[in-house]
């Protein structure tokens, strides 16, 4: 690997070239990363603790707009295989 290369990937991932290289310097990172995961986490929770209660037409509703979301941020669709069937293995249908 090229040390472009490894410039490239650095900056597609967001971190120094030398998390690539160096243990001391991976470990920095991800302790920097760590509580940024963990809030991220912490707003997936709150967003479905605060879907509780609301109709299944305005469950499959929120679905949508999360997908559109998804969409044009272009990422992929994250729990397709949850989407797809209910809590009870139902087909869920979500336009």
């Amino acid at each position: 690997m090229t040390l472009d290369q490894l410039a490239v990937l650095a900056e597609f991932f967001g971190v120094p070239p030398e998390y690539f290289l160096n243990d001391e310097a991976a470990d920095r990172v991800d302790s920097q990363l760590a509580p940024a995961e963990e809030l991220r986490d912490a707003k997936v929770r709150s967003l479905a603790l605060r879907a509780e209660g609301l109709s299944m037409a305005n469950l499959d509703a929120l679905l949508i707009m999360v997908d559109e979301v998804r969409r044009v941020q272009r990422l992929s669709s994250a729990g397709d295989a949850a989407r797809a069937t209910g809590p009870k293995g139902d087909v869920a249908e979500h336009g």
